[in-house]
């Protein structure tokens, strides 16, 4: 017969029996030494309480749903169990002794499971019809948003910018059209100028391509040119001392508008220009304003009887058909003979508009006058010279 000496003792051989808080206490250390669960409370998470003061083994069963752990600790519901996994753990929020905690779920119903891997970033997609299984998709999220992934046809609606798209791309970038393209009777406007056969031609252009071709410059405009500065036929054309060396003359013409001008013709006549330095062209306005000119041609040769071109660094687009004046300036040992009318600005050729005259002396390179600033008045009484216009 065993005999219980104090608390938590026992000796064989005595008589004695042990009381009812010896036992409880016997039994209660040989719990807490095994860790054996042991039924505490019921718990109300409703205001997210702290978890409670425990040792390891310690069971706590949810009896109204919130939280536990504090305001950021676990969502519980009703029927859920806390079960204290380390002794003497202290009383403390989520963040303080959560990890001494297991937060066992009792409703499981709806719970979905997984496959034993997946491969990371692929989005999970249902595995049969019982809702509780997924599988991997085999497709990340942008792998699904990637248009060149999609197949099939989607209806414009369903595209926020179809609209706007469309209306961005150019009429270069469709197919060409296998029929007629109505217009509904609305204009083609902002049209470049024509250059091919089947090109498509502003009303100015028409307007003008012909208004300048008088009948007797049909006849004597020359081969490859749109123009000339007055019909050959109208007047015999001279050898005429124009030129003085190093000085700016001005000849009047007349541009058509809305056609670009830019390469002009002068003709020489019986004298040859020698040891040229300088030789160049500008256009002008009726007032004078320089408009546009040339680049030099410096030493250049430029025979008897022959036509010298002139292009002019920018072209010139007038707005309106108006009078302008074409600019040659020649330095040389002997500038050129010029072809040109007989009559010079005598009465009353000398009237206003002046038809030619001599502007700016003592000039060089083009890099004498400014493009924006007004060539000097004209002066002088020269002949008006022959112009072509290329």
């Amino acid at each position: 017969m065993s005999q219980l000496i104090g608390p938590g003792t026992v000796v064989s051989g005595s008589g004695e029996v042990a009381t009812t808080s010896e036992v409880e206490a016997i039994v209660n250390s040989r719990l807490a030494a095994a860790d054996a669960v042991i039924y505490k409370t019921a718990i109300d998470c409703s205001a997210s309480p702290k978890y409670p003061a425990a040792d390891a083994g310690h069971l706590y069963r949810v009896s109204v749903a919130g939280k536990i752990g504090g305001a950021s600790g676990m969502v519980v519901e009703v029927g859920d169990t806390l079960l204290c996994n380390t002794d003497s753990s202290a009383e403390g929020t989520q963040a303080e002794v959560g990890a001494k905690w297991n937060v066992i779920q009792v409703n499981i119903d709806g719970a979905v499971v997984g496959p034993g891997s997946a491969t990371d970033a692929d989005v999970a997609v249902f595995n049969g019809t019982t809702g509780k299984v997924v599988k991997d998709g085999g497709k990340t999220v942008a792998q699904l948003l990637d248009r060149a992934n999609h197949t099939g046809t989607q209806t414009a609606s369903t595209v926020s910018d179809f609209d706007t798209q469309v209306r961005t791309s150019r009429l270069d970038q469709m197919a060409k059209p296998t029929a007629n393209v109505p217009l509904g009777k609305k204009k083609v406007t902002e049209l470049a100028e024509p250059t091919a056969a089947e090109d498509a031609a502003t009303k100015a252009y028409v307007d003008n391509a012909d208004k300048f071709t008088t009948f007797e410059q049909m006849l004597t405009r020359p081969e490859g040119r749109r123009l000339e500065s007055f019909p050959r036929i109208l007047g015999e054309l001279k050898n005429a001392s124009v030129l003085t060396s190093g000085t700016l003359y001005l000849f009047a013409i007349i541009l058509p508008a809305g056609i670009e001008w830019k390469e002009f013709d002068f003709h020489s006549a019986t004298q040859a220009a020698v040891e040229p330095k300088n030789q160049w062209i500008c256009l002008c306005d009726s007032t004078r304003k320089i408009l546009a000119k040339s680049a030099d041609k410096t030493t250049e040769a430029w025979g008897a009887n022959s036509r010298k071109t002139f292009a002019l660094e920018a072209g010139v687009t007038p707005s309106e058909t108006a009078l302008h004046y074409v600019g040659l300036l020649v330095k040389a040992t002997t500038v050129p003979t010029l072809q040109a009318k007989e009559s010079n600005n005598s009465f009353p050729l000398n009237l206003a508009p002046i038809l030619a005259g001599n502007s700016n002396t003592g000039l060089e390179g083009p890099g004498g006058i400014t493009v924006g600033n007004t060539a000097t008045a004209l002066t002088g009484t020269p002949k008006p010279a022959y112009i072509t216009v290329v």
